[in-house]
């Protein structure tokens, strides 16, 4: 197994050193040393290099533009878990070779929280908190570079149970064609022009709820499709499932049957009709996507309130689990004008706390709840262990899906990789990527991992040293 460590690799530069090693603190002997990238390889190569031809510029440039067009989706990764909020990562080439050590590109301090960072077109955008203050900002993907910031004061008090996770955001923000919706720990829900930062409107649920976000903090991220916001809003005990048109803010339907859980909400469609998918304080409900109507609805309730795995689709059912509750595979069916859940499997062994899976290869995949955290693949078709890792390898893993590669990030900012097999998962790697917690999801890019951890956010290269 390797590692790499973020302050070490930025202890090492040192001004003009193209490429620098040194080896981990004293306190992790076992592992090797860490490389920081820098841009003094490429200068250094230009400078060796021949004169380039007007028509090697021509088509270099050319070439520039294609890859930073609008059509470059493989930079994209727009809201909660990718665009299609499943853990997915499409039109991206995971490494043939994993490095033995990532490279540090850059790495900046941007604010504290659990949000998770967005990519589109050469843009990071990020929801973190400055003490009292959320912050809403825009990032250079090629160095860090502020864009565009905003800020705003959003005073929140820590449930005492949840103390050890700060004062959030947690929440992940969602990115439309041109706007950025983002809601706070509070429940503060703004939108935003993405191009510039211009705030263009903002909610304040203290106006309508009795409690503004539930007992741990609001965390359920909101979903944009089809020019339209989807997100549950409000707290303990009363809040409201809203679709909002992202640019004005203006509510187009409400649903007001449940507070909110902790999970994030996706679309799926079933018979023909889109429904908007989430697990609430108390329940798990689909909702008609165009008038939000309530289609069909189960009891589901977790011990300590804690509902918080995103819905996901497998073989084109739906999978339910959380906290103690096992995992199950529902279909929803209507028949006679009215809709019901019925069961193809259960697996009443296996549970998901605040982990969600990934599909792989008709695999569920992540970080089971028993053996203090424990990596398993389901058979999505019948529920069957196919694997399991040996336990006790975190609370949290946030999962990502490459074609047959997966990847687990932990809390302790472990980073797991692993190749699917007919036998389960085959541990490929691992790396050390940051000395903090890492609650927030990592996003993978073409040869570029983006890491935020409790204060900093940092870009490493997954380019193998030549």
């Amino acid at each position: 197994m390797h590692r790499a460590e973020s302050e070490e690799a930025l202890s090492s530069l040192c001004p003009g050193v193209c490429v620098v090693s040194r080896p981990w603190s004293e306190a992790l002997p076992r592992f090797g040393g860490v490389q920081c990238g820098c841009r003094h390889d490429l200068a250094r190569g230009l400078h060796a290099s021949i004169p380039l031809s007007f028509f090697a510029l021509r088509i270099a440039f050319c070439l520039l533009l294609l890859a930073f067009s609008p059509s470059a989706s493989a930079q994209d990764w727009p809201q909660w878990r990718g665009d299609q909020r499943d853990g997915q990562v499409r039109d991206v080439t995971p490494p043939q070779q994993w490095p033995d050590r990532l490279s540090l590109l850059w790495r900046v301090e941007v604010g504290s929280g659990h949000s998770s960072p967005l990519v589109r077109q050469g843009r990071i955008f990020l929801h973190t908190r400055r003490g009292g203050q959320e912050v809403v900002q825009c990032l250079k993907l090629e160095d860090g570079a502020k864009v565009w910031s905003d800020s705003y004061a959003a005073p929140y008090r820590m449930n005492s149970a949840a103390t050890s996770h700060g004062p959030g955001p947690k929440s992940t923000p969602a990115l439309g064609a041109d706007f950025l919706v983002t809601l706070g720990i509070s429940g503060i829900l703004s939108g935003y022009s993405a191009s510039d930062g211009k705030l263009l409107w903002r909610k304040d649920p203290s106006r309508e709820f009795p409690r503004t976000s539930p007992l741990y903090g609001t965390a359920a991220s909101p979903l944009i499709a089809d020019g339209r916001a989807y997100l549950h809003w409000g707290g303990h005990g009363k809040g409201a499932v809203l679709a909002l048109d992202p640019q004005s803010g203006e509510v187009l339907w409400r649903w007001e049957g449940d507070g909110p859980g902790y999970a994030s909400p996706v679309l799926a469609q079933w018979q023909g009709v889109r429904q908007l998918v989430t697990q609430t304080q108390q329940m798990v409900v689909g909702l008609s996507q165009q008038s939000g109507e309530l289609l069909w609805s189960i009891p589901f309730t977790t011990d300590y309130i804690q509902n918080a795995i995103t819905p996901l689709i497998a073989e084109g059912r739906l999978i339910v689990t959380g906290l103690d509750k096992g995992t199950r595979s529902m279909l929803p069916v209507r028949q006679a004008g009215k809709w019901s859940l019925q069961q193809a499997w259960a697996n009443p062994r296996v549970s998901f706390y605040m982990s969600t899976p990934v599909v792989v290869q008709g695999r569920i995949c992540g970080l089971a709840d028993r053996r203090a955290g424990q990596f398993v693949c389901l058979d999505a078709s019948n529920g069957q262990v196919i694997w399991e890792s040996s336990g006790r390898q975190g609370e949290n893993a946030a999962m990502l899906a490459v074609g047959k590669v997966v990847l687990g990030l932990d809390e302790a900012a472990r980073l797991a990789v692993f190749q699917s097999t007919s036998d389960g998962l085959q541990l490929v790697t691992e790396y050390g990527v940051a000395r903090s917690h890492t609650w927030a999801h990592p996003v993978l890019l073409q040869g570029r991992l983006l890491i935020k951890d409790k204060q900093h956010l940092q870009l490493w290269s997954l380019k193998s040293k030549e």
